[in-house]
């Protein structure tokens, strides 16, 4: 065997046991420890079947959930608050039953992990071995586990953002967005992304997918463009829980919705603006920032942390020492301690949303002195000049 390949079979061993003790296959006491630490067993509690399930049975999901009384709507199933476009993706899972789909996602996702190493090893211009250590790591991180224990989207969405800006081939990257931005939180801040680029292409396409899946359902089942459009947003609102350090879980009803996210989403564009034009293009910077920049404005749960893990590529290439030690410190509470059941208490206070959230910033804040420095100089004298 080809000692190049050393890494990729010990990441499919990993992925493997994973497999074997999240499939209920085997109770292996070492991931037993997880059980435990995280307070959850294997309860796919966030996984969206039945939502797919009941487009491809001519339900109209939205109508079970809203207009008919709580009971009917099977328990132990998400509210379908994510896009349409996530309910069309999720038809091959809606078309198996529900044990099967379970490791049928399950399988897929720990697949989707495997790409996702493939892609960030070319990221790195150093050290590879590093970059091995640092995600076997990630695979053994409470907040993974976590992720794929529940049936979370978040591992979908790592895996597009990172197609889309480590692929050159149009159809991988148009597939990375779509992904990515079917969970409908993360298209704000990647869509400002493609209009600051003029990847005028790719927004009309992410645009015009998501019109002709509402126009689809809403000719499915004969209800009105504008219901079919403002159902899933209005569902994501009234069952969104809380968000682990986002802005707009820190300000909460104040002021009361659609203002509120009116607020945010002023904030970041002007934010995004003066980032995206005070700084070069270097793909993993564009990553970082925004995956960063999504985590830090709309509700994200914990879950969406592992989307972090890129930040780590540069700690151990690029930055000082004594960054290092902060960026570091932070990266592990979010991947390690987040995730912990002893949280739970306090998970969704002010104080400890606003921790977090300073904590998003100090992670940003760092990240750009790296590629702002040089630029950021020119740009004072260039004022101090008018």
């Amino acid at each position: 065997m080809n000692k190049k390949n050393y890494d990729y079979v010990i990441i499919w061993v990993i992925l493997t046991c994973h497999f074997i003790y999240l499939g209920n296959f085997s109770n292996l006491f070492f991931y037993g420890i997880y059980d435990y630490y995280l307070g959850v067993g294997n309860t796919f509690h966030d996984f969206f079947w039945y939502p797919s399930y009941a487009y491809i049975n001519k339900i109209n999901v939205f109508d079970k959930f809203l207009n008919i009384t709580p009971s009917t709507y099977p328990p132990g199933h998400p509210a379908p608050s994510y896009s349409l476009l996530h309910t069309t993706i999720f038809i091959p899972f809606g078309i198996l039953n529900y044990n099967l789909a379970k490791i049928f996602y399950l399988l897929t996702n720990l697949i989707l992990l495997f790409f996702i190493y493939k892609q960030l090893k070319k990221f790195s211009q150093k050290n590879n071995n590093i970059i091995f250590f640092l995600f076997c790591l990630f695979l053994f991180s409470p907040i993974l586990i976590l992720c794929l224990k529940v049936g979370q989207y978040s591992i979908f969405c790592f895996w597009g953002f990172v197609t889309y800006f480590n692929n050159n081939k149009l159809f991988f990257k148009f597939l990375g967005l779509l992904i990515a931005t079917a969970k409908y939180t993360f298209a704000p801040i990647i869509g400002l992304y493609l209009l600051f680029e003029k990847k005028f292409l790719y927004c009309f396409f992410l645009i015009i997918t998501n019109i002709l899946t509402i126009l689809f359902y809403s000719i499915y089942f004969d209800i009105s463009f504008i219901n079919a459009l403002i159902n899933p947003i209005l569902m994501g609102w009234k069952t969104q829980a809380t968000g682990a350090g986002d802005l707009l879980s820190f300000i909460g009803n104040h002021p009361r919705f659609p203002f509120n996210i009116i607020i945010v989403a002023l904030i970041f564009f002007f934010l995004k603006y003066f980032i995206y034009f005070n700084t070069k293009r270097i793909r993993v910077f564009d990553l970082i920032l925004i995956c960063i920049l999504s985590l830090m404005s709309f509700k994200h749960l914990n879950y969406d942390y592992i989307l972090l893990f890129p930040a780590i590529l540069l700690i151990f290439e690029k930055i000082t020492s004594k960054s290092k030690i902060i960026l570091s410190c932070i990266i592990f509470y979010f991947l390690f301690i987040l995730p912990c059941f002893l949280i739970e208490p306090i998970r969704y206070t002010k104080y400890f949303i606003f921790l977090n959230l300073s904590l998003n910033l100090i992670l940003l804040t760092i990240f750009l002195q790296l590629i702002l420095k040089k630029k950021f100089k020119l740009f004072i004298q260039q004022y101090n000049k008018k």
